[in-house]
């Protein structure tokens, strides 16, 4: 094989070591792995919507945060482990305001699935303001807003057989 590449799926799998052993033993010597995960969770909404109270979504990340949601390892220990030696490590970050459609999309269909782990570990107010952000139709609405941007980062590792 002369290249893996593994994007935002390491942390799902049940034994990510035994996989990382398994890619280190089918590489080829001059072939590549390429590793690509999510650092944080991404974020929409403006710090101040102008109802609420501000810092909602700093909130919500706190929450899921604390809960585990997406978290994972820095991968380059299990890498070098597995007889594959990490090449490099880098981090790109993203921003991305000016294609509102898709924003607003990605924005309603991520806060969705954010809001239906967030019951009783936010205060009422913060879920109200939540359910009028994801209502489809309102002023509120997230697919109303002009004020959106996708913002994250993603870390990419790349190794080869150290043999």
């Amino acid at each position: 094989m002369n290249l893996i590449w593994a994007a935002s799926s390491m942390h799902r799998m049940a034994n990510p070591a035994r996989v990382f052993e398994k890619i280190g033993t089918t590489l080829s010597k001059d072939c590549l792995l390429v590793v690509v995960e999510m650092d944080v969770l991404p974020r929409y909404l403006p710090e101040d919507l102008g109802f609420g109270t501000p810092g909602l979504e700093e909130r919500c990340h706190a929450a899921v945060n604390s809960a585990g949601w997406n978290s994972h390892p820095d991968w380059a220990e299990d890498i070098d482990r597995s007889g594959m030696a990490t090449t490099a490590k880098r981090t790109f970050t993203y921003s991305i305001a000016e294609e509102k459609e898709l924003v607003a999309s990605n924005a309603q269909n991520f806060l969705t699935r954010m809001r239906e782990n967030l019951t009783g570990t936010l205060p009422a107010e913060d879920l109200a303001t939540l359910d009028a952000l994801l209502a489809t139709h309102g002023p509120h609405s997230v697919l109303q807003r002009t004020d959106l941007a996708m913002r994250g980062s993603r870390t990419v590792w790349t190794a080869r057989p150290a043999r």
